[in-house]
């Protein structure tokens, strides 16, 4: 019975203590079976986490690749910048590597140029001393001779000046036949006071005049234009005489006037003929135009290119002048290629309306020597 009573306590005890493990045993599961369920809302909430950050992430990649693509292209940009820096810096080193040789050339240039205005001065006094001295020598030469002469003869007062209108060879006051006198009609009057209110001082010295136009004093000679020329013109050919002024009878052939334009590179020249240049009846010859627009143009090709001889005149007769008419010629620049000098001339009435002659001019500018033949 005790055995009995042994083996049922043995068994009760046996029985609590499975039971106890197996309480234990649950209470672990429970525990575990939170925990993990725990833990099953956490990777849940994590995944989300993560999907979320997936999401935006594909969100800012566009971004993202848009801020690569710009920070490449800025990238490039810089290093084109670079390249244009250097570049520039290369040119900069040119130019001023450029400037010194230039400033260097410059100090040459303008060393040598106050080397020639010395020399061209002290020339330039030597010549003006020359001129002088041959000035005095020829007035001295002419009191010499006015003084023997009898001044009865009507061509011994002509060679002295005395008492005569228009100055003679020996007279030291040359008449500039460009100045109006009695013979000039109303139209020539008219148009000359036109062209002459334009020129602000009057004078022989055409270089001091000023204003927009110049007055050409014209003289029996041409080498009178140059400076001391009225004096030098009676040691060189003293019997030669410029052709349109060899006629001292007012109004009979050549009555002209020449005015130019330096600003606008324009001459004209205002043209009355008279009785003594008739071609055909009661109208100016041919050869008598074409010598004034040769005259004219030359003039201009003068004050263009210095001096100048004619190589080529083309002339078109467009209608008959009659005589004692005046014209207006007016001479235009057309173009400078090396020492040729082209200009364009039109012969019209003096309003303009009437066109008598076109030519055009070529000239070719020469050096005194050559023309002295030296």
């Amino acid at each position: 019975m005790k055995l009995l009573i042994f083996l049922c306590v043995a068994c009760a005890a046996v029985m609590a203590v499975m039971i106890s493990q197996a309480v234990r045993q649950e209470f672990i599961l429970k525990r575990l079976k939170s925990s993990t369920e725990e833990k099953t809302m956490q990777i849940s909430r994590y995944e989300n986490t993560v999907s979320e950050m997936k999401k935006t992430m594909l969100g800012v990649r566009p971004q993202m690749m848009s801020m690569i693509t710009e920070t490449q292209n800025l990238k490039t940009k810089k290093e084109t910048l670079q390249k244009e820096k250097t570049a520039w810096e290369e040119n900069i080193n040119t130019c001023n590597k450029e400037k010194g040789e230039a400033e260097k050339t410059k100090g040459e240039v303008t060393e040598n140029l106050n080397k020639l205005t010395v020399q061209h001065n002290e020339a330039k006094g030597s010549a003006q001393k020359t001129i002088e001295e041959l000035k005095q020598q020829i007035l001295d030469r002419d009191k010499t001779m006015c003084a023997s002469v009898d001044t009865t003869i009507a061509e011994a007062r002509k060679l002295c000046g005395l008492g005569d209108t228009l100055p003679g060879i020996f007279s030291p006051r040359p008449r500039d036949f460009s100045l109006p006198n009695s013979s000039w009609g109303p139209k020539m009057m008219e148009l000359y006071d036109h062209y002459n209110s334009m020129c602000d001082l009057e004078t022989e010295d055409i270089h001091n005049q000023k204003g927009p136009w110049i007055r050409l004093p014209s003289y029996n000679r041409s080498l009178k234009y140059a400076t001391g020329g009225v004096y030098l013109s009676k040691m060189i050919q003293s019997k030669a005489r410029l052709f349109t002024r060899n006629i001292y009878q007012a109004g009979a052939a050549f009555e002209y006037v020449i005015f130019v334009n330096k600003e606008e590179k324009k001459c004209v020249c205002l043209l009355q003929a008279g009785h003594l240049l008739e071609g055909p009846p009661g109208h100016v010859h041919g050869g008598a135009i074409a010598t004034m627009i040769d005259t004219v143009t030359g003039t201009h090709a003068t004050f263009l290119a210095g001096l100048v001889v004619t190589a080529n005149l083309n002339i078109n007769y467009r209608s008959a002048i009659p005589l004692g008419s005046t014209v207006l010629l007016e001479s235009t620049f057309d173009k400078m290629e090396g020492r040729k000098v082209s200009v364009i001339c039109k012969v019209t009435s003096s309003d303009g309306s009437k066109l008598h002659t076109e030519a055009t001019a070529l000239f070719v500018a020469i050096n005194v020597s050559h023309l002295m033949g030296m």
